[in-house]
């Protein structure tokens, strides 16, 4: 067993989706030390656990700054934090990639036990890696999000599922970006330009610049998908007089497409719904199209709903070395589970279809 701050790309495939992703973010300078993400892979013959140590919270998308802050009150340190997750992506992809492996998975724990770090988190994960974790005394989190399920033979047999009224709706607003006279173009990461990644680039810090929000990726992300991520990566252009005016990225493998990025040029006015159209529709088609089985369109995001997103439980499991705020947190993760379990079952109630799936 052997842990390292890089991915032996010796050993492993790093052409191979979630590990391309890692690969290309520390490469770019999106996740090291200095952006408070220090890697650390646990590695042996047959598997690997990507982590990371952090002495913040962003780019989680399972928020715990109540948390940090309930140790600010209590006078402790919250950070550093060790996690599991794929960086900046809200999505539920394997966190072992290569498949559970019991020594590594211990391998972590006795290194967050043993080091100077004060929790210990793995974001998005399935069920069973949720139950083996409990076995170890971590706690099991539920949030919610909404996902598309593929049993449809076509766009318009997705439609003719839902009640009349949404489809309706639907059908009015795709209609409504015609009179914009936008052309849509879908690139995959295999033929990305290097201008055309520029434009993402650009595309993606317009957006970022406009919410007040963190540009997590550099550029040197943008210009490695190419190489690095090939066909696991797609983006849809708009385009308007021949200049790309917004874009919409994916990730894709063989049964998941996964919504990313939305960026829109900041000297366009708004168009209404061509967010929902290059972000969610599109998407639904694509899926329907390549007969994926699956479309997470990213976190949160109630307007998924009735568009045919089911929502879901995603599950997080989590430890705290603090017996008192252990025990305040755990309290607290259990009383939110049964109030997203609820949620879930009254959102269900607001789905578009005619007989819910």
């Amino acid at each position: 067993m052997q842990v390292s701050d890089k991915i032996d790309d010796k050993k492993f495939d790093c052409k191979r989706f979630p590990l391309n992703l890692l690969h290309l973010l520390q490469n770019s300078s999106c996740t090291i030390p200095e952006t408070g993400w220090q890697p650390i892979y646990f590695s042996n013959e047959k598997s690997i656990l990507p982590s990371f140590i952090k002495g913040h919270s962003y780019g989680d998308y399972i928020f715990d700054w109540a948390w940090a802050d309930l140790y600010n009150r209590l006078g402790m340190d919250y950070y550093p934090k060790m996690v599991h997750s794929l960086p900046f992506t809200p999505i539920n992809a394997p966190k072992f990639p290569l498949g559970i492996d019991i020594e590594l998975l211990e391998a972590s724990i006795a290194f967050y036990t043993t080091q100077s770090i004060n929790s210990h988190h793995f974001l998005f994960i399935d069920r069973q890696l949720a139950a083996l974790l409990e076995s170890y005394g971590y706690k099991t989190q539920k949030t919610i999000q909404y996902h598309f399920y593929n049993m449809y033979k076509s766009f318009e047999d997705y439609l003719n599922n839902l009640k009349a009224r949404k489809r309706k709706q639907i059908k009015k607003e795709i209609k409504a970006i015609d009179k914009y006279n936008i052309d849509f173009e879908l690139i995959s990461g295999s033929n990305l330009s290097k201008e055309l990644a520029n434009d993402c680039y650009q595309l993606y810090l317009s957006t970022i610049s406009k919410k007040r929000a963190i540009p997590y990726l550099k550029e040197d992300f943008f210009l490695g998908l190419k190489d690095s991520l090939g066909d696991n990566f797609l983006v849809l252009f708009a385009k308007k007089d021949n200049k790309n005016i917004a874009m919409s990225t994916f990730f894709k493998t063989d049964k998941t497409l996964y919504g990313r990025y939305w960026g829109i040029d900041a000297n366009i006015q708004d168009i209404p719904l061509l967010h929902f159209y290059m972000c969610y529709y599109f998407g639904i088609e694509y899926t329907i199209k390549h007969k994926l089985e699956l479309f997470e369109a990213g976190a949160q995001g109630e307007q998924k709903l009735i568009r045919g997103f089911t929502p879901v439980e995603i599950l997080s499991s989590h430890h705290l070395k603090e017996d008192r705020a252990r025990e305040i947190i755990f309290n607290h993760i259990d009383q939110q589970n049964e109030e997203v379990l609820s949620s879930i079952e009254e959102l269900k109630n607001y789905l578009p279809y005619k007989i819910t799936p």
